[in-house]
């Protein structure tokens, strides 16, 4: 038996399964306008850090930063495992393997504040900039790096 279209549309809007369908639907997205900064050096700069569809060095900026996520989350789980409690509490001075995942971290965060700070000051808009959850997170997560970082140092000074 063959069903035509038109006796299926109506059935769909008689029993109101049409409606509700296209409600469950997602809505289209919106096309959302690429807003740059006036400054053609920071348009460059801006699209390439925020928009990989924009270009094929864009392209490969996105998955080298998520290869680097990908790398500090790894190394942090690696790093909680109980067979390295012991060189972890050693310190790195004297352990090759606390060392490694010091290194790791101190480059994965390097790479992170570089590119926050690049997007900060290439980004069009500095408050919508602020108000984004993602650079709330950065903002929340790189600063205690480097405050550990620095107090580290003034302990060793100490000593």
């Amino acid at each position: 038996a063959v069903v035509s279209t038109q006796s299926t549309g109506q059935e769909l809007h008689y029993f109101k399964i049409h409606d509700l369908i296209l409600k469950a639907l997602p809505k289209p997205a919106e096309k959302k306008l690429m807003e740059l900064p006036r400054n053609r050096n920071l348009q460059v700069l801006w699209k390439l850090l925020e928009y990989p569809q924009s270009s094929t060095a864009a392209k490969f900026l996105a998955v080298v930063e998520i290869v680097v996520i990908v790398l500090a989350v790894a190394s942090f789980c690696i790093e909680t495992l109980p067979q390295f409690h012991e060189s972890i509490r050693e310190g790195w001075d004297k352990n090759s393997i606390a060392a490694v995942f010091f290194g790791i971290e101190a480059s994965c965060m390097v790479v992170f504040t570089f590119e926050f700070i690049l997007r900060l000051i290439s980004c069009p808009d500095k408050l919508q900039f602020c108000k984004g959850i993602l650079n709330i997170i950065d903002l929340i997560t790189i600063p205690p790096f480097y405050v550990t970082l620095l107090l580290r140092k003034e302990r060793a000074l100490d000593y």
